[in-house]
């Protein structure tokens, strides 16, 4: 028996979105899917209102969640560092964000967290996949802000951090409104009529700890595949090896798939990528459900980004078994830990 875990962030957007008067995904060519929708149930299942967070808990207790910066960092990580950020380099004009993601280079980004950190005084970096993450040795409270991409139009002192313990933070991103914004990158930046990168925005702490055993708690050997082809920072910090093709999976295995749309890319292309997941993914997925061999969730949620803050926590999810007849399912799902229990037991 196979355990397809088939997590679409973003898709949950194409039952939203309507043309005709009918969802966009009736538009989608999805013949393997229709074949097992067939014999399966939908249902909705309140996930949470942040991506990494969300799937997190699916397998641990939000308690242990590390942080986001962690997450996406924990490979590269010095074992010294306590405290954790993930940065970002706005726009601000009289402190209302006009751009909640200015595009540097990582030169640019280097250049510009030089100059803040006093060279490493106060915190050292490096930069991952684009994304500055900050570390520092002092052991700060936890406390949630409001992410990067939920920020565009609104006055950020009024979201600023505000633990007396995290003081320093705070102060880092007011001094970076006046630093940044006469420093070199920035000044060419303006003489070629580009954004100028003139705030420094810091969320996501992260603490270290060490990884849960996922493969020992669920008794399964553990995959991930991605669709897009790059590693996922959370199936790798739980310990799923990455595949390139479902077959290379055992037998009594939990297997992640994922995709993730580009909220930049219109609709027409949402829709070519769940066919891509239709043609390559899920006819071979078809041959081992007839064989009654799998068993498959999919989790259809609103995460457009890892770095925004979705409001509504239900999401629909559809479920198969490996059987017809006799699912015992329930409509909704307040845990997501509860769902995947049901699609593992």
């Amino acid at each position: 028996m196979r355990y397809y875990l088939i997590s679409l962030n973003g898709y949950g957007g194409l039952f939203k979105k309507r043309f005709n008067d009918v969802s966009l995904f009736s538009y989608v060519r999805k013949d393997n899917f229709d074949i097992l929708s067939h014999a399966g149930r939908w249902g909705y299942v309140s996930l949470g209102r942040t991506l990494e967070k969300a799937y997190y808990t699916l397998f641990d207790s939000e308690s242990d969640f590390p942080g986001e910066a962690f997450i996406r960092g924990w490979k590269y990580i010095p074992k010294e560092g306590k405290t954790l950020f993930l940065g970002r380099f706005m726009a601000q004009s009289e402190g209302i964000i006009i751009e909640q993601d200015v595009c540097l280079s990582e030169n640019e980004m280097r250049e510009l967290l030089n100059v803040l950190s006093e060279n490493g005084k106060k915190f050292s970096f490096f930069i991952k996949d684009n994304v500055p993450i900050l570390i520092f040795q002092q052991d700060l409270p936890r406390e949630e802000v409001l992410l990067p991409d939920n920020m565009k139009g609104k006055n950020f002192k009024q979201y600023l951090y505000r633990n007396q313990e995290l003081e320093s933070i705070k102060n880092l991103i007011l001094s970076s409104t006046y630093i940044l914004e006469n420093h070199p990158v920035n000044r060419v930046r303006q003489d070629l009529c580009e954004i100028a990168g003139n705030i420094l925005w810091l969320w996501g702490m992260g603490k270290q700890r060490e990884a849960p055993d996922i493969a020992g708690r669920l008794g399964k050997d553990i995959f991930c595949l991605s669709l897009e082809g790059k590693a996922l920072p959370l199936p790798e910090f739980f310990g799923f090896k990455r595949i390139d093709d479902i077959t290379e999976a055992t037998d009594n295995a939990l297997i992640w798939i994922n995709s993730t749309v580009n909220k930049k890319d219109n609709y027409s292309i949402w829709l070519r990528k769940f066919e891509k997941l239709d043609s390559q993914i899920l006819s071979e997925v078809v041959k081992e459900y007839r064989k009654e061999q799998c068993r498959v969730l999919f989790i259809f949620d609103g995460f457009i980004s890892p770095d925004i803050e979705v409001k509504n926590c239900w999401v629909p999810f559809f479920y198969l078994p490996e059987k017809t007849g006799g699912i015992h399912l329930r409509k909704k799902y307040k845990s997501g830990k509860h769902l995947l229990k049901t699609l593992l037991e």
